[in-house]
């Protein structure tokens, strides 16, 4: 896996911070899914609901890292919560997997490198870790590229 390190300035708009923005149209160019657009104006899942199995190119998967960002986020999107709610974000995963055709491209943005991982078919390629300094966490990156081979998974 290619690992690489830069600096940004924070936003709470991760596409606004220009080597993550950079990272994503090298990438998968403007065309992606993203199931937690801001402002989020419906349920992730329910979104991912809309596309049929093995039928989307990449993902961009961008949620709130933190219990205050989904407080505030998801207030705003209808007053749901998902704190504390691991069977989520597992279901998001699961759907990703699902929507996503072989050899197609997750980005997943956050705080860790979990990914949607091997046991859902995919492979780790490259980790943009953009340093924020001070006592800001870091904003991990990870690309991965779903198996081309039989349906692994869902």
């Amino acid at each position: 896996m290619k690992i690489r390190r830069v600096f940004a300035i924070a936003s709470h708009e991760t596409f606004r911070i220009k080597p993550i923005n950079q990272f994503i149209k090298r990438t998968v160019g403007f065309e992606f899914v993203d199931p937690f657009p801001y402002p989020y104006q419906m349920d992730a899942l329910n979104y991912l609901d809309q596309y049929p199995k093995s039928s989307v190119d990449a993902v961009v998967l961008d949620p709130p890292y933190s219990d205050h960002q989904l407080i505030e986020m998801y207030k705003k999107a209808g007053g749901f919560s998902i704190l504390g709610n691991p069977k989520y974000w597992a279901q998001i995963k699961d759907k990703t997997a699902q929507v996503i055709k072989p050899n197609g491209l997750v980005i997943t943005c956050g705080w860790n490198t979990n990914g949607l991982g091997s046991g859902r078919g995919f492979t780790k390629e490259k980790l943009l870790i953009v340093a924020h300094g001070a006592q800001r966490n870091d904003t991990l990156v990870l690309l991965e590229r779903k198996n081309n081979s039989l349906e692994l998974y869902g």
